[in-house]
């Protein structure tokens, strides 16, 4: 099976052009709509404060969204998932290899996504995202994410996952 990962140009612009002219629009209405509303900010965890709630909210906004379409959530249906993620976090962070970041609105997270740093390559773990406050959050939050990436030097964005529309 195929896994999708997206190489990384030099800048944004040039990830941007890859794209289709509607997806180029999309992506970037979603994200100016989304990300320039007053309160609106995204962060990357850094403390191990800001570690515990962003893995509460994850668990939280990952088993909202997949509930919304009626189906558990990874960490609904399986503890040790869960489990996993607080145990690997903190050694990540420690490391200096933990790519988490939020999204939030006046405080309230908004959207999780959490992957990790290795050889050059952002390896994106997993998501959640709030559908009742939007549903490009979750597309709002990467685009931000690729960004950084690209402002960082990173060579791939790699979702780990089969190939889908984002």
């Amino acid at each position: 099976r195929g896994f999708s990962a997206v190489p990384l140009p030099a800048d944004y612009d040039t990830f941007l052009a890859g794209m289709s002219a509607n997806r180029r629009q999309q992506l970037r209405r979603t994200t100016r709509k989304i990300l320039s509303q007053p309160g609106v900010e995204v962060r990357q965890v850094a403390t191990a404060a800001e570690l515990a709630t962003a893995l509460l909210s994850l668990f939280q906004l990952h088993g909202k969204r997949w509930r919304s379409v009626g189906q558990p959530g990874v960490f609904d249906r399986n503890g040790r998932e869960r489990e996993f993620y607080e145990r690997f976090t903190p050694v990540a962070l420690e490391r200096g290899w933990l790519a988490m970041f939020t999204l939030a609105d006046n405080g309230e997270h908004k959207a999780v996504q959490i992957g990790y740093v290795y050889r050059g390559v952002l390896l994106q773990l997993q998501e959640g995202f709030d559908p009742d406050y939007s549903p490009h959050v979750g597309n709002a939050l990467r685009a931000w994410v690729i960004q950084d990436c690209i402002r960082q030097g990173l060579r791939e964005y790699d979702f780990l996952g089969g190939h889908s529309e984002h």
